[in-house]
């Protein structure tokens, strides 16, 4: 992996860990995800269609319809958004590239979340 891929990869994960605090009080880790797993709230569907998604390689598809959830104002999508990024950021590149997306559109993914939500962009 390039140095120009770890750090943005590093990045990534630091902007990420700092949009789930001051958007939903709670750090990005696995346990976030479980919690979603548990319980049948609209924005665990929404995480688990993005998430089916992502695992079929369609991730502009998964992006897409993430945009369009946040454009609801449903106070439980920006957790959502946050762990979608999340995921992608730990797939390898290979599987971005076969997806046709990249580290870059991750850290623009979360920039258009921060800027939805009124958070100044880093």
């Amino acid at each position: 992996m390039s140095y120009h891929q770890d750090w943005l990869m590093r990045q990534i994960e630091a902007i990420s860990a700092m949009l789930a605090y001051m958007l939903t009080g709670k750090k990005t880790d696995r346990s976030i995800v479980e919690e979603h797993a548990e319980t049948h709230s609209d924005t665990n569907r929404l995480y688990q269609k993005l998430h089916i998604l992502v695992k079929q390689g369609q991730i502009c598809e998964a992006e897409n319809a993430l945009f369009a959830a946040m454009e609801e104002s449903d106070p439980e999508v920006p957790e959502a958004a946050v762990l979608f990024y999340d995921d992608l950021n730990c797939l390898s590149d290979d599987t971005l590239i076969a997806a046709n997306f990249s580290r870059e559109e991750i850290l623009d993914g979360l920039k258009a979340v921060c800027t939805h939500y009124g958070l100044p962009v880093f």
